[in-house]
């Protein structure tokens, strides 16, 4: 699940990177992207390691309400991708500030299944995310401010 959440991640911060010519809004988006790689790759490296697949988010049809698309806590909607993906300036960066934000928010109120995920390394791990989430949410929302 937290791999598909990196993907979808990765995916916006592709995009904002791609279009946003405000320098606060790139680094964050930065920090984000390579947060984001380096967990998407701690995960696979895991599941490698106990012989188990991981869910590419590249597998499903991208369509909102698709029954086979996962719908997880902040996880941006097709649509809004779409949005996000054909929007200039401003716009794009207040989309991607609003989405980004949700996306992490949604993590975190996730938390409460990966409460289960008591396992060694993987309890340091999401706590050590989880906080980053927090960190990055409070960056985001100053950029806001800053409008």
């Amino acid at each position: 699940k937290m791999i598909v959440l990196n993907q979808k991640a990765i995916e916006m911060t592709e995009t904002i990177l791609a279009t946003s010519t405000i320098q606060a809004v790139r680094a964050i988006a930065s920090d984000i992207q390579q947060e984001q790689q380096s967990a998407e790759e701690q995960y696979k490296s895991w599941l490698g390691e106990w012989n188990e697949t991981y869910t590419n988010l590249s597998d499903f049809p991208e369509m909102d309400g698709h029954d086979m698309y996962p719908t997880y806590l902040g996880l941006a909607r097709a649509t809004d991708m779409a949005i996000l993906k054909a929007a200039t300036g401003n716009d794009a960066d207040r989309l991607f500030i609003r989405l980004m934000i949700a996306h992490h928010e949604g993590a975190i109120q996730g938390d409460g299944t990966s409460s289960l995920l008591q396992y060694g390394k993987l309890i340091e791990f999401k706590n050590k995310s989880l906080t980053s989430y927090k960190n990055d949410i409070k960056r985001l929302e100053d950029l806001q401010k800053d409008e």
